[in-house]
């Protein structure tokens, strides 16, 4: 049995005559191990447009991405589905972990980072949180210089709240 999972992002307004954006990402997880075992990647984003497909066989050791077998060493992760695994995980002895990545036919392994003791105060009150906060290994910038870290709610649920920067 496997979970559905569908990440979506659209312009609105302005915006969408300016730049349009249009993207879905549909993940199927593992109900136990919560990794990944396809991706459907439909990508819109202005006059970028860009569709994958990739399956995953994480016990043969391979991927296939549009066609492409790409061999995988370790249990791979779909940058979406690092919220779903991160919650099932004690995050606190994660410091240091490698983790790494599937997109299209890119693996990148990331170091993850761990602070602790964070308070968020979000709609719904105030929680103590884990801050997880992935790097790639190779020390090359996420995307447009992006970073990225993820707030766990330091309690048995495990919410998450995005941040990025």
């Amino acid at each position: 049995m496997t979970y559905h999972v569908r990440f979506s992002a659209r312009s609105k307004g302005v915006i969408n005559y300016l730049f349009p954006i249009d993207d879905q990402i549909d993940i199927w997880l593992n109900e136990h191990s919560l990794l990944p075992i396809k991706i459907l990647a439909n990508i819109r984003e202005g006059k970028f447009k860009k569709q994958s497909e990739t399956y995953i066989n994480h016990e043969s050791g391979y991927a296939v991405t549009n066609g492409d077998t790409i061999e995988i060493l370790n249990d791979i992760h779909s940058p979406y589905s690092l919220f779903y695994f991160f919650r099932g995980q004690e995050v606190s002895k994660m410091e240091g972990q490698t983790i790494e990545t599937i997109q299209g036919k890119k693996i990148t392994p990331l170091e993850i980072k761990i602070e602790e003791n964070i308070n968020e105060t979000v709609p719904a009150g105030t929680y103590d949180c884990y801050k997880v906060s992935p790097s790639r290994k190779d020390k090359k910038q996420f995307k447009n210089k992006a970073t990225m870290s993820i707030l766990f709610s330091d309690d048995d649920n495990r919410y998450p709240k995005l941040r990025s920067g």
